[in-house]
């Protein structure tokens, strides 16, 4: 441990991710000690993300206009006395107690940003509370420890993190000599804590003096228990990295750690690769199958197969896991030479496919292929897109040989049907056309204005504009006076996100959406299906995310799908305009000859590409939105680094067009 109290130190925030992450323990190790176990590996600071900056910046923002409610409210901001230096970005808990002495009684204060530090049941924990408050009671002075979250869900991991700082306040009440304010002194019984969040009804921030203080007995239970000295953080520490219990899966996709886990995952070869549950591995461990190698060579008429089927804690089919190890090792190093595995495999055994068939008594099924963009930051729908088709031949993106020989992508989407022996020509066996359908792309050109009024007006202009656009291409498409429509989206996701901004926008918007999406009354079945859910049911594939972008980077059955597109008259690689946060979830790493990881130095290291990045959702992150209105920072105000990197990244994407066809790509689904 490289600190020097004799306790090992965490930091609050390191407690409340524990629980944010399903209680990762993995997650945990690689976070304890400033990240000195992820810090191994030669490429991790090359490949750690910076923060999002607009959640970054929306916090901030938050945070100002919660301290504006405290000053309005009378309350006097106690402020650092250190005066070396620049203007202190925060406030020490010695500091801010010495300052509270020398107030007048009945006068109401504020700190923020107060460090925190203390032993709680044998670990030192440190941390920075967003605001500390010293409030009257008639004549009794209490504290109230304020967390702050730019969040409108009650969250468990909140409660944790306040609870925490709670118990470190009334441990250092105990520990020193009592505060006495204005001849009153405070015991640890009058310190409550509170979670600010923003208010679902009217996206306004909730104000900090109204709260009920919560209730945290519960909280301050589970954290005692997580810290005691047989408690969960002390055999994660006293445990080494390659025996913690973990699960790679959609949880994983905002962790910092998946360039870790993914990657190591990938070199040890190793069975979370398929993302199993720890109680499945352990049943493979118990009977000798350690690695995707076992599995895949596994022969399933052995003992050893035999008795993985026995055990009661085992609930997995075993041919089907061995089918998936097979894809997923075609992405590992030094698979090549399975010749008879592939990236991608269909499941047998699995029954047959949930979607409709495209001719439905006598008429072309209309098939509306949906991409729903979500604005995290704002909680509202950002973008819409949708490819309407009822084509008889199967979407493909392929490539032209240049004069030179060189094979390059074809950046003009096509489709192609096979040819009958009898009618091909003796230079193709397919036949090709330009992309049939029509398409409907609206996005939220102009920023939101953070009136929550206004804003739900927006919204529910963009939907109804969609939705009104959608019908009249459909009916566009058909050329018919009926015909069956079937929906499809990447995941169900995307709908539920649909169906709250109707809900929020307009309850009548809302009955539209639900008349169009309904059920087929005499069959009771949704017209409206998930492609990723079709996909992972059906599929064995080469990678461990089900993101769309991940899924379609796969060789389908000998076909490659790109992502070249011509865009106002230009050659466009979207996978390198759109790289950051959606492309980024593979990087070609270095290894040595013995499997270990290596640094190309001198040129003999072997090269290979791996997931290092969770992608299960890849939709467009808030900054390429706020790239398109020119929202985001000043290059010239952000240091060298990965920030200014990502930005960089996110500025190329508002090239004209561009967003409107990375918007339209997750709807004209591979």
């Amino acid at each position: 441990m490289s600190n020097s109290s004799a306790h090992p130190s965490i930091r609050v925030n390191d407690i409340g991710e524990y629980i944010r992450y399903h209680s990762c323990d993995r997650r945990f190790k690689l976070a304890f000690d400033n990240r000195a176990l992820a810090k191994e590996l030669p490429f991790a600071e090359r490949l750690f993300n910076s923060m999002d900056p607009v959640l970054q910046e929306a916090g901030k923002l938050r945070e100002n206009a919660w301290e504006k409610q405290l000053q309005a409210s009378g309350l006097v901001h106690i402020e650092s006395s250190d005066s070396e230096g620049d203007a202190q970005d925060s406030l020490a808990w010695d500091d801010f107690i010495a300052q509270l002495t020398k107030l007048n009684p009945g006068q109401n204060a504020y700190g923020r940003e107060v460090t925190i530090k203390s032993t709680l049941e044998g670990f030192e924990i440190e941390g920075r509370m967003d605001f500390a408050l010293l409030l009257w009671e008639g004549d009794t002075p209490r504290l109230r420890i304020v967390e702050c979250k730019a969040s409108r869900k009650d969250r468990t991991y909140h409660r944790i993190q306040v609870a925490v700082y709670q118990m470190l306040v009334r441990q250092l009440l105990d520990a020193n000599t009592p505060l006495t304010i204005g001849g009153c002194t405070i015991s640890n019984d009058a310190v409550d804590a509170v979670v600010a969040r923003i208010d679902e009804s009217n996206s306004e921030n909730q104000e900090i003096l109204n709260l009920t203080p919560l209730d945290l007995e519960t909280e301050n239970s589970d954290a005692r228990k997580l810290l005691e000295s047989n408690g969960p953080f002390a055999r994660v520490i006293r445990t080494s990295l390659a025996e913690l219990n973990y699960q790679i899966e959609q949880k994983c996709d905002d962790c910092v750690f998946s360039v870790h886990c993914l990657p190591e995952s990938a070199r040890l070869r190793s069975l979370q690769l398929l993302g199993l549950e720890p109680s499945t591995i352990r049943v493979f461990r118990t009977n000798g199958v350690t690695t995707i190698d076992d599995l895949a060579d596994l022969d399933l008429s052995s003992e050893g197969a035999s008795a993985i089927r026995a055990d009661a804690t085992f609930i997995e089919n075993l041919e089907l896991l061995q089918e998936k190890a097979r894809a997923r090792r075609q992405t590992l190093p030094g698979n090549n030479q399975n010749l008879d595995e592939y990236e991608v495999s269909l499941l047998r055994n699995v029954g047959q496919s949930q979607l409709p068939t495209h001719e439905i008594n006598g008429h072309r099924l209309i098939r509306v292929y949906l991409s729903i963009e979500y604005d995290y930051v704002e909680n509202r729908i950002g973008a819409l897109a949708a490819h309407i088709t009822k084509s008889e031949r199967q979407l493909h993106t392929g490539f032209i040989t240049k004069e030179d020989g060189r094979r390059v992508p074809n950046p003009d989407v096509i489709e192609q049907v096979p040819l009958s022996v009898e009618d091909a020509d003796a230079t193709s066996l397919v036949e090709e056309r330009t992309l049939q359908g029509e398409d409907v792309i609206r996005f939220k050109r102009s920023p939101w204005t953070g009136n929550y009024l206004q804003d739900c007006s927006a919204e529910r202009e963009l939907i109804q504009e969609f939705l009104m656009a959608l019908v009249d291409q459909i009916a566009e498409v058909a050329q018919v006076a009926e015909a069956p429509i079937h929906f499809y989206m990447w995941t169900r996701g995307e709908m539920s996100n649909l169906v709250e901004g109707c809900s929020r926008a307009d309850s009548y918007l809302l009955g539209h959406l639900r008349e169009l999406l309904g059920c087929r009354e005499s069959l009771d079945q949704l017209i409206y299906s998930s492609l990723s859910e079709e996909v992972n049911r059906r599929y064995a594939l080469g990678w461990t995310g089900r993101g769309l972008v991940v899924v379609s980077s796969l060789r389908w059955f000998g076909k490659r799908y790109h992502w070249k597109r011509r865009i106002a008259g230009h050659e466009v690689n979207l996978d390198h305009e759109f790289t950051q946060d959606i492309f980024d979830f593979k990087s070609t790493l270095d290894m040595n000859a013995h499997g270990n990881w290596a640094q190309d130095k001198d040129g003999k290291s072997q090269k290979h590409r791996f997931e290092i990045r969770s992608r299960f959702t890849d939709s467009l992150s808030a900054p390429y939105w706020r790239a398109y209105w020119r929202k985001l920072p000043d290059l010239s105000t952000v240091p060298a680094g990965s920030l200014r990197n990502a930005l960089n990244r996110y500025n190329n994407a508002r090239q004209p067009r561009y967003l409107e066809e990375g918007v339209f790509s997750g709807s004209g689904m591979p």
